[in-house]
């Protein structure tokens, strides 16, 4: 059932009026909801993809053969996410140029750039801020999970590129365990035994030691706003909601926004705390 605000006049937005979303809306909808999971799933595949180069470069050739048809699999799913998302996404053009990396990364000479993707771990942090956020219970803050899936990720992906450069060069390191345990000793900043000796190796170090520390700086300040925050404002809250589903409402009876995009934009503003209009900036949603 629509929100609306008893006392204020403005257009009908109660269930009489409440379009169907269209398969598009729901998909995109999805995508926007599980943001996170979905960014870290593919992310995942990317490290295992290029992972699987590393680990398996002198393997048998059964094996080798394994490793292409697997490789196979992962490259057609990384092929339907992205031309799916392509299809649900409102300004498409906008989507294509936002996600180049991803388009190119699907060609067979370049498919190591997947491992690109993992950078959008880290550009989830900003995606995810919204002024006055409630907090829930630590485990389901959102900015706090992101910090640190990107740190895990910083880790396996510097002990990946570690074991490539020094693989044949370091005794110290003769498998990806070695190289993970010294990944694992450096991002918690408890130390390693283990010291990298080709240029490639120390490079991988430098930018573990530092992601690493400033990662960790960052999910020990979140934990800190965490203990310190106050709850959010109630009426402050239902303000914005009511002002923002009054804003879109005017939007769409004025036909810039279809049916599909005020769903969208409704549901948005159901979910954001706060200023309830800042929810439908972006393509089309802003009304511009």
């Amino acid at each position: 059932m629509a929100f609306e605000p008893a006392g204020l006049n403005g257009p009908d937005i109660g269930p009489s009026r409440r379009p169907q979303p269209t398969s598009r809306a729901k998909y995109a909808e999805f995508i926007e909801t599980h943001n996170v999971a979905w960014d870290l799933t593919f992310g995942v595949l990317a490290l295992v993809y290029v992972g699987m180069d590393i680990v398996f470069e002198n393997a048998t050739p059964a094996t080798l053969q394994l490793v292409e048809t697997v490789q196979l699999v992962i490259t057609g799913i990384f092929a339907i996410e992205f031309f799916s998302r392509l299809w649900a996404a409102v300004d498409r053009s906008r989507h294509l140029r936002e996600h180049l990396i991803d388009a190119v990364a699907l060609l067979p000479p370049v498919r190591s750039l997947r491992l690109l993707r993992l950078v959008r771990l880290v550009g989830v942090v900003a995606r995810l801020h919204r002024g006055g956020m409630s907090f829930a219970p630590l485990a389901k803050h959102k900015t706090f999970v992101t910090l640190v899936v990107a740190w895990l990720t910083v880790g396996l992906v510097c002990s990946l590129a570690l074991y490539a450069a020094e693989r044949g060069n370091n005794a110290a390191i003769q498998n990806p365990f070695d190289a993970l345990w010294w990944a694992v000793g450096s991002i918690t900043t408890v130390g390693s035994d283990l010291f990298p000796v080709t240029a490639e190796g120390r490079t991988a170090a430098m930018v573990l030691m530092v992601l690493g520390v400033f990662l960790f700086s960052a999910i020990t300040a979140t934990i800190t706003s965490f203990l310190l925050a106050q709850p959010a404002d109630v009426s402050s809250t239902i303000n914005g909601i009511a002002a923002g589903l009054l804003h879109a409402a005017r939007l769409h009876d004025d036909g810039r926004l279809s049916d599909a995009e005020f769903i969208l934009a409704e549901e948005r503003i159901l979910r954001a705390p706060g200023d309830g209009s800042n929810a439908i900036k972006g393509p089309r949603l802003d009304g511009a």
